[in-house]
């Protein structure tokens, strides 16, 4: 009967493994939702960057002829 406890061994590894890859499966599909998540955010944070720029130029252009406006005068 020793290779009765070899077979019980390697069926707990057995299912301690598809316990395990099961786990990890779904921590998977976690980082994958998660990652959607801050792609999205990283987008929208790209779009606020691109209007805030925008809005330094227009303000720069702003400033630029106010200064030669008060510099005319």
């Amino acid at each position: 009967m020793p290779g009765n406890g070899r077979a019980l061994e390697e069926g707990a590894g057995l299912l301690t493994f598809k316990r395990e890859l099961r786990e990890l499966e779904s921590r998977a599909e976690n980082l994958a939702a998660e990652l959607a998540v801050a792609d999205v955010a990283v987008k929208d944070a790209r779009g606020r960057l691109t209007g805030l720029e925008e809005s330094v130029v227009l303000l720069n252009a702003s400033i630029a002829r106010q200064e030669r406006g008060s510099n005319g005068a």
